[in-house]
């Protein structure tokens, strides 16, 4: 790309993978960047260094050569880690500048001129997309630090990612009195104590509340009332919900950021899920599968 804009006639913009494949080359940064951000949620980068410290201690120069702006007195873990990402970042900056500028030499009735606005568009939404997980890897890894040993066991997995705390932004729920909520992009979970109460979001139904404060969640064995302090704090909890929801349904993360390219609404109420229901009673450990309806199995279990 850097040639063609340098020397017009030296190839065919057509040939250039960045455009005839633009889709192909987002998608294998977007693949690129979950990966490495499930590394970074189990610390996965500190822990090789620690057991390879020796070795890792000696590439600390090298690793620092490929970095910029980076302090020399982080830890090797640390830097292990920005050495496998800011180099991406720092490519894909550089994808969008040059896209622009190559943009500004062609006129607007080119036959590849689609083919470079698609292009900007697209690696300028993976800036955003990259920007979004890794804030999200970054609050889920702190988070580990706030949870006892157990809780931290029992929730530290590469595919959690934190979008909500209610030690962020307070929410109480009742009638199960939660000491702290978690929202995660697959799931909702309730600390109560040394209990852990986890609920998928693909079974998990919204219903906006009538007084500004508080809205509902409906689950196969559970009803909540979610009440915020404010009509801020609701609209940020319910927000996240219902969109997490329809992530979750649609089995994909929301490109560029969550709640993007979507119409706001409620996700369906009827769905299609497994479960198997906890509670004691006659249903304890049977398994539903198929059509559920606002929390109701549509069918008989």
């Amino acid at each position: 790309l850097q040639e063609r804009l340098r020397y017009p006639d030296s190839t065919g913009l057509e040939s250039l993978l960045l455009l005839r494949g633009a889709d192909r080359v987002l998608q294998a940064h977007i693949e690129y960047i979950e990966s490495y951000t499930s590394c970074m949620v189990v610390q996965a980068f500190q822990k090789a260094a620690k057991r390879r410290s020796e070795y890792w201690r000696g590439q600390r120069k090298a690793l620092r050569q490929l970095l910029s702006g980076v302090s020399s007195e982080g830890s090797v873990g640390a830097l292990l880690g920005q050495a496998l990402h800011q180099p991406l970042a720092h490519h894909v900056q550089q994808y969008v500048l040059l896209l622009l500028s190559l943009g500004d030499t062609i006129g607007e009735h080119h036959p590849t001129r689609e083919l470079v606005v698609n292009a900007v568009t697209l690696f300028g939404n993976l800036q955003s997309f990259m920007k979004q997980e890794l804030d999200q890897a970054v609050a889920t890894q702190a988070l580990w630090h706030t949870l006892r040993g157990r809780l931290r066991d029992v929730l530290c997995t590469p595919a959690h990612r934190l979008l909500q705390d209610s030690q962020d932004v307070p929410v109480t729920v009742a009638p199960l009195r939660a000491e702290r909520v978690l929202l995660f992009d697959d799931a909702l979970v309730l600390l109560q104590g040394h209990n852990v109460h986890t609920f998928d979001l693909k079974l998990v139904w919204v219903d906006p509340g009538q007084d500004g404060c508080t809205f509902h969640l409906l689950t196969p064995e559970e009803e909540f009332s979610f009440c915020a302090k404010d009509s801020q704090g609701q609209a940020v909890w319910q927000w996240k919900v219902t969109w997490a929801v329809h992530q979750a349904l649609r089995g994909k993360k929301d490109f560029p950021v969550l709640g993007a390219g979507l119409e706001p609404s409620q996700p369906p109420a009827c769905r299609c899920a497994e479960y198997t229901f906890q509670a004691e009673g006659r249903l304890c450990q049977a398994t539903y599968e198929g059509e559920w309806c606002r929390g109701r199995p549509h069918g008989e279990p």
